[in-house]
Protein backbone atom coordinates (compact mmCIF):
# COMPACT_ATOMS: atom_id res chain seq x y z
CA UNK A 1 0.00 0.00 0.00
CA UNK A 2 1.14 3.72 -0.76
CA UNK A 3 1.03 6.49 1.22
CA UNK A 4 -2.04 8.62 -0.38
CA UNK A 5 -1.23 11.67 -1.94
CA UNK A 6 -2.79 14.80 -3.58
CA UNK A 7 -1.15 13.80 -7.10
CA UNK A 8 -2.63 12.51 -9.51
CA UNK A 9 -2.39 8.28 -9.69
CA UNK A 10 0.25 7.18 -11.77
CA UNK A 11 -0.17 5.65 -15.13
CA UNK A 12 -1.22 2.28 -15.64
CA UNK A 13 -2.55 2.23 -11.48
CA UNK A 14 -6.04 0.64 -11.43
CA UNK A 15 -7.41 2.81 -9.81
CA UNK A 16 -10.46 0.96 -8.22
CA UNK A 17 -7.37 -1.49 -6.36
CA UNK A 18 -6.36 -0.87 -2.78
CA UNK A 19 -3.04 -0.30 -3.81
CA UNK A 20 -3.61 3.54 -3.45
CA UNK A 21 -6.28 5.60 -0.85
CA UNK A 22 -7.42 8.99 -2.34
CA UNK A 23 -6.92 11.97 -0.13
CA UNK A 24 -9.89 13.02 1.65
CA UNK A 25 -11.84 16.38 1.94
CA UNK A 26 -9.99 16.72 4.89
CA UNK A 27 -6.52 16.56 3.82
CA UNK A 28 -7.41 18.25 0.32
CA UNK A 29 -8.61 21.32 3.11
CA UNK A 30 -5.66 21.28 5.33
CA UNK A 31 -2.77 21.51 2.18
CA UNK A 32 -4.42 23.93 0.13
CA UNK A 33 -7.15 25.72 2.29
CA UNK A 34 -5.46 28.42 3.96
CA UNK A 35 -4.09 29.98 0.58
CA UNK A 36 -7.45 29.57 -1.11
CA UNK A 37 -9.04 31.59 1.77
CA UNK A 38 -6.21 34.07 1.68
CA UNK A 39 -7.28 34.64 -2.03
CA UNK A 40 -11.24 33.70 -1.42
CA UNK A 41 -12.52 34.50 1.62
CA UNK A 42 -13.98 37.81 0.71
CA UNK A 43 -16.47 35.65 -1.35
CA UNK A 44 -16.96 33.44 1.29
CA UNK A 45 -19.53 33.70 3.91
CA UNK A 46 -19.14 33.00 7.69
CA UNK A 47 -21.02 29.80 7.44
CA UNK A 48 -18.70 28.07 4.48
CA UNK A 49 -15.44 29.49 6.61
CA UNK A 50 -16.66 27.38 9.53
CA UNK A 51 -17.41 24.18 8.01
CA UNK A 52 -13.76 24.52 5.54
CA UNK A 53 -12.00 24.97 9.52
CA UNK A 54 -14.10 22.09 10.47
CA UNK A 55 -13.79 19.91 7.89
CA UNK A 56 -9.45 20.68 7.86
CA UNK A 57 -9.18 19.71 11.87
CA UNK A 58 -11.40 16.55 11.62
CA UNK A 59 -9.51 13.20 12.20
CA UNK A 60 -6.83 15.37 13.77
CA UNK A 61 -5.14 15.58 17.21
CA UNK A 62 -7.20 19.33 17.75
CA UNK A 63 -10.47 17.26 17.93
CA UNK A 64 -8.79 14.29 20.39
CA UNK A 65 -8.71 11.57 17.08
CA UNK A 66 -6.16 10.71 14.97
CA UNK A 67 -7.14 8.07 12.15
CA UNK A 68 -4.31 5.48 11.36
Amino acid sequence: MCEATLDPPTVGLDPSSDACERPTIGQIFRRFGPAYRQKSAHRMSRDQLQVMAALESCRTKELGSVHY
